[in-house]
């Protein structure tokens, strides 16, 4: 589970349509976690909290259409 907070989750691009097209496919779920909250409606047992996810490449650098980058780039 942290691993997923360091380095992100790996997701495979050329399966998500519109992005079949990518020559590097490997992309990197990077999660926000000052976005993370509990849901409430879940019992106390088995918790569940959400947050949204940056999409980076495997260098690190952001996805060009990321749409949460964009909105960051505009604002």
């Amino acid at each position: 589970m942290a691993s997923a907070f360091e380095g992100g989750i790996p997701i495979d691009a050329s399966r998500i349509m519109g992005f079949e097209k990518e020559a590097d496919s490997e992309l990197f779920l990077v999660p926000d976690t000052s976005t993370m909250s509990l849901l409430p409606w879940r019992p106390a047992h088995g918790r569940v909290v959400r947050f949204f996810c940056d999409i980076r490449r495997s260098d690190g650098t952001g996805f060009d259409i990321d749409c949460r980058g964009i909105l960051k780039k505009s604002g």
